[in-house]
């Protein structure tokens, strides 16, 4: 979330040609993004419920 932005500022007007704004957001921030979304809620959430879920139906 640091380099790649300094990276492009740094850059100025002539970035390299694989990296630009474009490429950063899309190549890289939605995928992370996605990934943390899916791991975070996804996969912590379901750990949890399995660890600490109730057993409806038992007493």
């Amino acid at each position: 979330m640091y380099f790649v932005p300094l990276a492009l500022f740094l850059a100025g007007d002539s970035p390299p040609e694989p990296l630009g704004w474009t490429a950063f957001l899309f190549n890289n921030l939605l995928p992370v993004t996605l990934g943390n979304l899916v791991g975070g809620a996804g996969m912590v959430g379901l750990v949890y419920h399995l660890i600490y879920g109730r057993n409806y139906g038992t007493k």
